[in-house]
Order: C-alpha cells, then structure tokens, then sequence
C-alpha cells in the first residue's frame, strides 16, 4: 500500500497505482482490516482510476471486487467483470474473479467456460488452477478438485491456502485423518479454523472447541476475523 501512495505521489495521474490501492483496500479486508474503514478508501480509489482512464480494464476490476465484497451489490460487480473483459479480453485475472463469482451463484457451466478461458489465457496461472479446484468443490466434484488441487502443490508444494482447500474436500470425503496430516503444521488464523472444521466434522468436538477458545483468546492481541 505504501509503494502504490508513493507511485500517486509521484504520478497522481496514474490510474493503474489507483486500481492497486483499491485492490490492497479490498483484499485485506475482514481478514486483517475492518471493512466499515477500508472499503471506502477501495472505492475512492477505484472509482479514481476509473474517471483517469474509464478503458483501463484493471479500474473495472477493482471497481467490481468493491461492488461485490463491499457493497453485496452482485449485479452491479457482474456488469463491471464484464466491462473488464469487453475491454480486454486477455485479461485472465478479471476471469478468474468472475468464474468464482459465477461458481457463488451455482452459474456453474459458466463458471467453467471462464476458468478455462482464464487458463487459456495464462497456462502457469497457479490462481487458475486453484479457482477450477473451487470450482469443482463447488459442484461437489470432489474427486476432480483433489486432482486439480494435487497439480498445483505438485508444482508449488507450500501453497498454504491449497492444503487448506484440499483438506476440507477431503473431509467432505470422509477422509478427517488425511485432511488433519495437510493442515496442522500451520498456526494462521484461517489454518486453525480450517481445522476446527474438519475435526467438527470428524466428530473430535472437544479439539474443535479447543481451536475456537485458541482463537477467541488470539483477539486480544490481533485481529481475527469474526468469520
């Protein structure tokens, strides 16, 4: 956030600095920002970039995102992913975030047909690849999202955010003992709760409870999302 200032600073014409504050702004919030404080800076922001240069499709991309998480304003989010792929039909990422809003709505054929237009577009997008797992946990395709998922740690083994997303398919599997080997090791907030979920689900209520008072006591000192 500080280098994207620094950038307007430097250029306050700038719409591309504008369109990643506003993305920093959305992206960090609820997990580390409260949204009441920040989703108005991502809006100013946005709509900034937007009134610098209204064809610039990463302006309607942030601008989506705000609509989307921000206001809960889906259609008015739908028709600003749609702008940003009329104006750049490349553009993967604006692909990826309108696949995962359609896979929300069940659009799921859809969701499908742009996750791998996505891909077409950017083959090593490991984002992609993550977001046709979603896609297919979704669907309640279980079997293909650990395949997706399997592919993507075979590339990038560390990738914290898909361990905890194969582990909660493979608990929907059934299978709690697997799920808890991937993601014990970590001790992030949005870890923990993943396994209190899957130990919940395993029928391991007192370790569950056990996560959830962990997490209570962790607000004292941070922020832990309500979530």
């Amino acid at each position: 956030l500080d280098c994207f200032r620094q950038a307007i600073a430097l250029d306050p014409r700038y719409a591309l600095a504008y369109c990643g504050a506003a993305d920093v702004y959305s992206g960090f919030s609820g997990r580390y920002l409260l949204s009441s404080e920040v989703f108005p800076q991502a809006r100013e922001a946005a709509l900034k970039a937007i009134e610098l240069d209204e064809t610039l499709p990463e302006a309607h991309l942030s601008l989506a995102l705000v609509k989307l998480w921000g206001d809960w304003d889906w259609p008015g989010a739908e028709r600003e992913y749609k702008r940003a792929l009329a104006l750049n039909p490349n553009f993967a990422s604006a692909r990826i975030y309108y696949a995962e809003f359609l896979a929300d709505q069940q659009r799921f054929e859809e969701a499908l047909r742009e996750i791998k237009r996505a891909e077409e577009n950017d083959p090593a997008s490991l984002q992609a690849m993550g977001r046709e797992g979603y896609i297919h946990y979704q669907m309640r395709q279980y079997d293909r999202a650990i395949e997706v998922y399997r592919k993507i740690l075979g590339i990038s083994p560390n990738r914290i955010g898909i361990q905890r997303d194969m582990a909660i398919v493979l608990s929907r599997q059934g299978k709690h003992q697997e799920a808890i080997s991937l993601v014990t090791q970590s001790q992030t907030p949005a870890m923990s709760v993943a396994v209190a979920c899957i130990y919940a689900r395993a029928g391991r209520r007192g370790e569950a409870l056990k996560l959830l008072q962990e997490l209570k006591a962790r607000t004292a000192h941070e922020r832990v999302s309500p979530l």
